[in-house]
């Protein structure tokens, strides 16, 4: 798995480095600059439409027949969905309290997209679990993430075994989490 994150999001959570010395010291980093924007725009969003806190910013996406399958949810938080890209994303999350940003965005696909459940059922469960838990910022990307929210695209899907393939072609990431299939050649995985 290529990681490639600075890990900074817990620091920037709880005020250790402010978003203004984060970008003085990365103003080359278009890619965390644009992260950053990211960051601020779902905080001007949560002040502006306070609602979305509990409801999809789009009007017309706000009665989604979500199915919510408890069996669903109960496999997804013990990360047995038979998936192993989000099974290890999830198993990753539980022992680390923290998930790289693209399995998050995997991961909230695959929630909202393949498995129909409501995008609050996933935020509450980021929730549960992440060390760098921010409400706006969380909030804004499971609204990204399932289409409902300030820049919605219907069909963003993040497919779990193409990303598996492009970002952890070895299963290196999936082997470390999920060890009981380490034995296993990566192109089965």
């Amino acid at each position: 798995w290529r990681d490639g994150s600075t890990r900074l999001s817990p620091y920037i959570r709880f005020g250790v480095f402010s978003i203004r010395e984060v970008l003085q010291a990365v103003e080359a980093s278009q890619t965390l600059v644009s992260e950053l924007a990211w960051r601020e725009f779902w905080y001007h969003i949560a002040h502006h439409f306070p609602e979305t806190h509990e409801r999809a910013f789009q009007q017309k996406r706000r009665h989604i027949d979500w199915e919510n399958s408890s069996e669903l949810c109960e496999k997804i938080e013990a990360a047995e969905t038979g998936y192993p890209l989000i099974d290890a994303a999830i198993r990753q999350l539980k022992t680390t309290n923290w998930m790289h940003n693209r399995l998050r965005m995997v991961v909230a696909s695959f929630i909202t997209k393949n498995c129909l459940i409501d995008w609050r059922w996933g935020e509450k469960f980021f929730k549960k679990y992440l060390i760098d838990y921010d409400e706006a910022v969380n909030l804004g990307n499971w609204q990204w993430s399932a289409s409902v929210g300030a820049d919605p695209k219907p069909l963003r899907i993040f497919n779990p075994l193409l990303q598996s393939e492009k970002f952890d072609e070895q299963a290196l990431f999936i082997k470390k989490y999920i060890p009981e299939i380490a034995h296993i050649i990566p192109k089965k995985i």
